[in-house]
C-alpha cells in the first residue's frame, strides 16, 4: 500500500492538500494510506520512535517550533530513505533544503495536475511497478506499461491502445517515446509507436500485436523493429 504523508501546521491547507491527494488517487485506483502530522516533533515520533514507513513526504518549510529545512536534515542523518517534497509558499525558497536531495518543491496553492503528475510518477516507482502517468483532458491516469499493445498519432494528440480498450491522451507522441522505456518501445512508424513486448508478428510493412492488430512499419524503420523483435525472442529463448 502506498503511505503518503502531510506534515503542515496550517490546518486550512492541511485540509485542501489531503483533498487533493486523495481525488487523485482515488480516481488513479491506487491503495494508499494518508497520514497528517501537524507538527515535526509529531512526525520525528512517528519515523524515528514508532517506526511508521512513510514513501513520500509533502514537509512544509516554515512551521513554528522546529522547521521543515531542519526536520529533513535530521531525517538524512538517520539515513532515512523517504522522498520529500518541500511545500513552501514563497519562491525564495524553491532552492533550499539542496543537500538533502529532496524529489520536488511545490507552491503553494498547490496545483492538481502538477501534483498528480507528481504523486503518480513516483508512486510507480515507490511499489516496484511499471506505470506511466498520462493526461486525458483535466485527467491524469496510471497506464500499466505492460497493458500497451501501440499507440497511434492523433493530431496533436494520441490514442492509446491495450488489449480491451482505448485512451485518448493530450501527451504527443514524441512526449510519450520520451516516457517509455526503449527496451520494449520502438517507433516503428512516424505515425506509431509499437510495444515488442506485445508483438507477435513482424514483417516487411506491418506488425501484428497479441490482440491481433494489425500496426503499420514505415520503410526507414523496418531494421530497428526487426532487431528490436529479434532481441525480445532471443531473450525469452534464453530464459527458458
Amino acid at each position: 500500500m502506498y503511505q503518503v504523508a502531510i506534515c503542515e501546521d496550517d490546518p486550512l491547507f492541511s485540509q485542501q492538500l489531503s483533498q487533493l491527494v486523495k481525488e487523485i488517487l482515488d480516481e488513479a485506483q491506487i491503495s494508499f494510506q494518508l497520514t497528517v502530522y501537524s507538527s515535526a516533533q509529531a512526525l520525528k515520533k512517528a519515523l524515528l520512535e514508532e517506526g511508521s514507513i512513510i514513501h513520500i513526504l509533502f514537509l512544509d518549510i516554515i512551521m513554528e517550533g522546529e522547521d521543515g529545512l531542519s526536520l529533513a536534515k535530521q531525517l538524512r542523518q538517520v539515513e532515512m530513505d523517504l522522498a520529500i517534497v518541500f511545500v513552501t509558499a514563497s519562491k525564495e525558497f524553491a532552492l533550499a533544503g539542496y543537500e538533502v536531495k529532496p524529489l520536488h518543491y511545490l507552491l503553494k496553492p498547490v496545483k492538481k495536475m502538477a501534483l498528480a503528475q507528481l504523486l503518480l510518477e513516483h508512486q510507480s516507482g515507490a511499489e516496484g511497478k511499471e506505470y506511466i502517468a498520462v493526461r486525458q483532458g483535466t485527467s491524469w491516469l496510471r497506464v500499466q506499461l505492460a497493458h500497451i499493445e501501440f499507440i497511434e498519432k492523433m493530431g496533436r494528440k494520441t490514442l492509446l491502445y491495450e488489449k480491451n480498450r482505448k485512451l485518448l491522451l493530450s501527451e504527443t507522441l514524441s512526449q510519450l517515446k520520451e516516457m517509455l522505456p526503449k527496451s520494449s518501445f520502438v517507433r516503428c512508424h512516424h505515425g506509431y509507436i509499437l510495444n515488442i513486448d506485445n508483438t507477435i508478428e513482424v514483417s516487411r510493412q506491418k506488425a501484428i500485436t497479441k490482440s491481433g492488430a494489425v500496426v503499420p512499419i514505415s520503410r526507414s524503420n523496418i531494421k530497428l523493429v526487426e532487431g528490436a523483435f529479434l532481441d525480445r525472442l532471443y531473450s525469452q529463448m534464453r530464459r527458458k
